[in-house]
């Protein structure tokens, strides 16, 4: 977790106000350059994530406190002919902190913590949670931009109820949800992005990625395998009129399945279109193809030709957020062998109840489907379905109250652990001790 640790310190570092001027709006059309002169990386190449909380909190704050969680499970243990049900008790501090300054913004969401299984006591694991997304301006036309997406024994199951919002962004990059709820595995994706805006209207820039997927069980874990992937990109884009954007973008990957023996090479191009009203309101769309060679030992390579696109907005209302991203693409990794397309489609929908009441739905939906014909298995073909549904109430300033009920259905062929018994339900109850302080300007 050493990138990780060195993404948090270079973000809290860089919340401090060095700069003096205006933070730079998002928008387009005539004006000085307090308002409109300096240019946004747009979400479609800078892969930031929407904004999902509730409310009209745009000041610098400090969040940090304790909850705990009691859930019942009705299948806990996949992969036999009769499910187990059983309970789950979880423990975890939190953390978060959302900055901005004339040079830096960021946001950052820590929940590490405790699960504890009952009756199935060799369960009992670790589990981590962390994003972070920050931008921070190195001159008044460069920006330096970056993400990061760490999780330890974590999924829509296993991870605890808390207070932090989904990573739903504007980035054609995008990944299959394989829902192996409690089993143990790492995942690490870190991203960097720099743009320059070289006129009044126009930026260009790159990013680059690294992605880990680790399971710490290969006995459990038994048909899915570790990988290890790459990339970058470049773009270009032009500003027209209020906060639209449009540009091209050319990317290039490459990942190894451990284990397999298998590389994964992929060249993309695309077009993408953006409207970007600042906190308010976003809409991204981009269109273009990937040309990708799968090679594997005693295999001749695969080559083949797929589309690729998305389609995505984030609405920040004073009482109402809603964030949906559609998107086809070409992945590789969370277990799988080579290279495979996916669909998917997730939304995140939050509502202001009443003063103290709020509530939340969320899903995804994945169809993978296999690129790699060499492959022994049909393990990579499948889907995903999962949602969420869940009220919190705030009992007083800092003590809240959460309940809530996930559903989960997938069936990969192949995968013991989906096709015993591919359902699987939870409620749970949490109770938050937290507290939230305004940063010094």
């Amino acid at each position: 977790m050493s990138r990780s640790i060195c993404f948090v310190f270079a973000m809290v570092v860089c919340s401090t106000p060095l700069w003096c001027q205006v933070e730079p709006s998002a928008t387009g059309g005539s004006g000085g350059a307090s308002d409109d002169t300096y240019m946004t990386m747009p979400a479609a190449v800078s892969g930031s994530f929407y904004r999902t909380f509730l409310g009209s909190h745009r000041e610098s704050y400090l969040s940090y406190g304790v909850g705990t969680t009691a859930s019942y499970d009705d299948n806990i243990w996949g992969g036999t002919n009769t499910p187990v049900s059983g309970e789950m008790y979880t423990v975890y501090p939190m953390v978060a902190i959302e900055t901005s300054t004339g040079r830096t913004s960021g946001r950052l969401d820590y929940d590490p913590g405790f699960i504890f299984y009952e009756p199935l006591t060799a369960l009992d694991q670790v589990t981590q949670n962390l994003s972070a997304d920050f931008s921070y301006k190195l001159s008044p036309r460069t920006t330096l931009s970056g993400q990061e997406m760490f999780s330890q024994n974590s999924s829509v199951f296993s991870q605890p109820y808390t207070l932090a919002g989904s990573t739903i962004s504007g980035s054609s990059e995008s990944t299959p949800i394989v829902i192996f709820p409690y089993g143990g595995e790492i995942n690490d994706t870190t991203g960097a992005n720099l743009g320059y805006q070289f006129s009044r209207d126009s930026m260009i820039g790159g990013r680059g990625y690294v992605s880990l997927f680790r399971f710490t069980n290969s006995t459990q874990d038994s048909g899915l395998y570790d990988s290890t992937s790459y990339g970058g990109s470049g773009f270009y884009t032009r500003r027209f009129g209020r906060g639209q954007y449009m540009g091209v973008r050319y990317g290039y990957w490459r990942a190894t399945t451990d284990g397999y023996s298998t590389t994964s090479q992929s060249q993309s191009g695309s077009l993408f279109y953006e409207v970007n009203l600042g906190h308010s309101f976003a809409f991204s769309v981009n269109g273009g193809a990937n040309y990708v060679t799968i090679t594997s030992q005693g295999y001749p390579a695969s080559n083949t030709w797929a589309p690729t696109g998305s389609a995505s907005f984030g609405w920040q209302g004073r009482h109402t957020n809603v964030d949906a991203t559609y998107g086809r693409a070409v992945s590789t990794g969370w277990g799988f062998v080579g290279a495979y397309k996916t669909d998917t489609l997730s939304l995140s929908i939050g509502q202001q109840l009443g003063r103290r009441l709020e509530g939340r739905i969320s899903g995804n939906y994945a169809d993978v489907q296999n690129l790699a014909s060499f492959a022994t298995s049909s393990t990579e073909s499948g889907h995903s379905l999962f949602g969420r549904a869940s009220l919190e109430y705030s009992l007083t300033e800092h003590i809240s109250v959460a309940t809530g009920y996930v559903r989960v259905h997938q069936n990969y062929a192949g995968f013991g652990q989906t096709i015993a018994n591919p359902d699987a339900d939870q409620v749970f109850v949490s109770l938050n001790y937290q507290f939230r302080r305004p940063l010094g300007r």
